[in-house]
């Protein structure tokens, strides 16, 4: 059966089979947050532009969530929840706006919005990254569409796209790594590529650009929100300097290298660097599925997720803005 791209707030159920449909560039099928790990967060005088989720701790250093970092918006988030700690939060942190849960006190976090601290967690995390855990296998079991290709030569990769919708390129660590200058071309707000990343360890190149678009004064989030990596076997991932692209990597401990990320993280944990903490920006990814798409492996845990956040915030999601 072929599918078009997905929506959480379509829910269809047919003769026993339910299908999940995401239009293209409306509520991504990733995540509505900028950054979502399953275990502790890390990071120090820095910022993240979207929601913050933690499923362990946050330990946090002059750091600021959820405020308009690059023109970015927040999307419609369970309970207006912008920043969820859930088993606690430590040092010292602002949030902009929205509402927020951790247990216990913190006298070092400050509400700077109209937002107030739930009485319960919002979310249920678990739930959550199985569904990742699922999407992220899903997706790296499509092979390279016909006529993309990414080629090495040297330090330089160049990965162009040739499909109208979505386009899928498997590639080596090796290809995508710290190092690498990193080219993509032909992606668009209609043409997007999920790049599937083999290996069990890596980098992503901090030296890239999307369609001449580089990570520099002007984070481009247009371009940004085209491109996915999926680390889907990495145990282990740096963020190499300023990057673009969400990136799921949901069983990777992920250490930041400085710089600012353009993207949708989703991580097994986070950790910054020795080169000082990652500024994230809330442009996430915003494309849909390869056709054909049988998400048959995928369902039942998008259908869950769907219907969690449902009963958690009426109504469907709101894209995010493209500046």
């Amino acid at each position: 059966m072929s599918l078009s791209t997905f929506r959480f707030s379509n829910i269809l159920v047919c003769a026993g089979a339910c299908l999940v449909a995401l239009d293209a560039h409306g509520a991504s099928l990733l995540t509505p947050y900028n950054v979502v790990v399953s275990g502790n967060f890390a990071d120090a005088s820095t910022d993240v532009g979207g929601g913050l989720v933690v499923g362990g701790t946050a330990t946090l250093n002059s750091f600021n969530i959820a405020g308009a970092l690059d023109g970015e918006t927040l999307t419609s988030l369970p309970s207006s929840a912008t920043f969820v700690a859930a088993a606690g939060v430590s040092g010292e942190a602002a949030l902009a706006a929205g509402n927020y849960y951790f247990p216990g006190t913190d006298s070092t976090f400050y509400n700077n919005g109209s937002g107030s601290k739930l009485g319960s967690d919002p979310l249920t995390i678990s739930s959550m990254f199985s569904t990742f855990t699922s999407l992220s296998n899903a997706w790296a079991a499509y092979g390279t569409t016909s006529g993309d290709s990414c080629t090495v030569n040297g330090t330089s990769t160049t990965c162009t796209v040739t499909k109208t919708g979505m386009n899928v390129i498997n590639v080596s660590a090796s290809a995508v790594a710290s190092g690498q200058t990193l080219v993509i071309k032909g992606v668009s707000g209609a043409d997007w590529l999920i790049i599937n990343v083999t290996g069990t360890s890596g980098t992503l190149s901090g030296n890239m650009t999307i369609d001449g678009a580089g990570n520099g004064g002007d984070q481009s989030p247009a371009a940004a929100e085209d491109v996915l990596f999926n680390f889907y076997q990495a145990g282990s991932l740096t963020l190499g300097g300023s990057s673009m692209g969400s990136v799921l990597a949901p069983g990777a401990a992920v250490t930041g290298d400085g710089g600012q990320f353009v993207g949708s993280l989703v991580a097994a944990s986070f950790t910054a660097g020795s080169s000082g903490g990652t500024e994230f920006h809330n442009y996430y990814f915003q494309g849909g599925t390869p056709e054909p798409a049988t998400l048959a492996g995928v369902g039942v845990g998008l259908i869950a997720l769907a219907l969690a956040l449902k009963r958690k915030l009426p109504g469907a999601h709101s894209p995010g803005g493209r500046a």
